[in-house]
């Protein structure tokens, strides 16, 4: 049977009204550090090891540590966050494939470590775990790789630290996009909204897809027979 009904859109308590304006602070190593490096927004950081400093790589960064130098640790640290930090993205390289990643705010554990098992250059991201949601995460960020002492290198290419900017956006609008998948029902079936998407316009003119957040209602609820 062919279903005519309305179908409506309920926002009350779906969507965000207002969403904190992020930044990013990046972090490029495109030569030796000498110790130090400068992030794009001015942010500085301290690059200390147990390891001089070795030949720079194109692809996998600075460089600590060489088949003839052992290293055990490299740590990245950084001047002092005022905002609250929410993500930290860091691409590093073990040539043994064993060093353990972890990050530091403001003293306190951010998510949890990583193992580095690639030697790629992947990004290793660092988000708060479900049981420090609630944490105000800000002050000096640290980065550290470590590892039992060999003589095989750690690199790391850049470090990007995502932060609230202390602003926010407003919600303006609400769009629906998309065609149901399903147009005809037989008796005691529900209305099934899969293929609609719900889209949340904002202030600043951002979009975002809110689709998993949206409360359809059907009226009625069964198609009539």
């Amino acid at each position: 049977l062919s279903a005519g009904a309305a179908i409506g859109l309920s926002t009350s308590g779906a969507f965000k009204e207002s969403v904190a304006l992020e930044k990013k602070s990046t972090l490029t190593f495109d030569a030796k550090c000498e110790g130090t490096g400068t992030a794009d927004d001015g942010t500085t950081w301290t690059v200390t090891s147990d390891a001089a400093e070795s030949k720079y790589d194109d692809t996998k960064g600075i460089h600590y540590g060489t088949g003839s130098a052992a290293v055990s640790y490299l740590t990245l640290t950084s001047s002092s966050f005022s905002n609250k930090v929410t993500k930290v993205v860091a691409c590093v390289s073990d040539a043994n494939k064993t060093a353990s990643i972890s990050v530091t705010v403001g003293g306190e554990n951010f998510g949890k470590p990583q193992t580095e098992t690639n030697y790629d250059n992947s990004p290793y991201t660092f988000t708060p775990t479900d049981s420090q949601s609630e944490e105000e995460f800000t002050g000096v960020v640290v980065v550290s790789m470590s590892r039992n002492s060999v003589k095989k290198a750690l690199y790391c290419k850049s470090i990007v630290v995502s932060y609230d900017d202390g602003s926010s956006t407003t919600l303006t609008g609400i769009s629906i996009g998309g065609s149901m998948s399903k147009t005809s029902y037989i008796d005691g079936e529900n209305w099934d909204s899969a293929g609609l998407t719900v889209t949340a316009t904002y202030s600043d003119e951002s979009t975002e897809d809110v689709t998993a957040d949206a409360k359809w209602s059907f009226n009625p609820e069964k198609p009539a027979v």
